[in-house]
């Protein structure tokens, strides 16, 4: 058992460390116009790449940064995302919030022109679904395909896909579910024509 005073001191030094993070990241997207420059966070791409075991912090962290990081750093690290949330395995909620991640992974990818990433990381959360028997994710797997087949150029197969999300939350009375997802659709179906490619951040509960 630690002093009290070592412990305050602990939490004040990580609160102040979080600060910082947030602070580098809400810089670059105020000052950085080119998305695709070398000058991204890379004090955070350290700091993800050495913690070995990702919690809450480190998940959200991500989401936050994939739209800064080129897609390669991005897509390294969220092949390892599984090995990375060993200690979060036995939590509930785990297998929604890291299928979260692969959603806002997706939606990054969009925006960053790469939807052969997008197709990729869509496929990684589909067999994550499978492995973890996650459900409630499943469910929500035929509007991320859409959302990308509509950035392909096929609207009416994109709609198609985003419905039949709808039609299950509707099919089981999920109907803030479906509130929720018929917002998100027909706002990204709205950006789509005006060729603005959004990036979305997923978190549980939906809000």
């Amino acid at each position: 058992m630690c002093p009290a005073g070592q412990a305050g001191s602990r939490k004040q030094s990580s609160l102040q460390f979080t600060l910082a993070q947030q602070v580098q990241l809400d810089s670059f997207y105020q000052t950085q116009q080119d998305r695709d420059s070398q000058n991204y966070p890379k004090g955070i791409q350290y700091y993800l790449t050495q913690v070995d075991d990702w919690g809450s912090y480190e998940l959200n962290l991500f989401k936050e940064c994939i739209r800064a990081f080129p897609v390669d750093v991005s897509w390294r690290l969220l092949h390892n995302v599984g090995k990375k949330v060993q200690l979060m395995a036995d939590l509930p909620g785990y297998a929604s919030e890291i299928c979260n991640v692969y959603f806002s992974a997706i939606t990054g990818f969009i925006v960053r022109h790469d939807l052969a990433k997008a197709w990729q990381t869509w496929r990684l959360a589909k067999l994550f679904c499978e492995t973890e028997d996650d459900a409630e994710s499943a469910l929500r797997l035929p509007a991320m395909a859409g959302w990308i087949t509509l950035h392909e150029g096929h609207e009416d197969k994109a709609r198609t896909l985003l419905n039949e999300t709808l039609h299950y939350f509707q099919l089981l009375h999920f109907q803030k579910a479906y509130n929720h997802w018929h917002e998100i659709i027909e706002g990204q179906i709205t950006a789509y024509h005006q060729q603005i490619p959004q990036y979305f951040v997923f978190v549980t509960p939906y809000e």
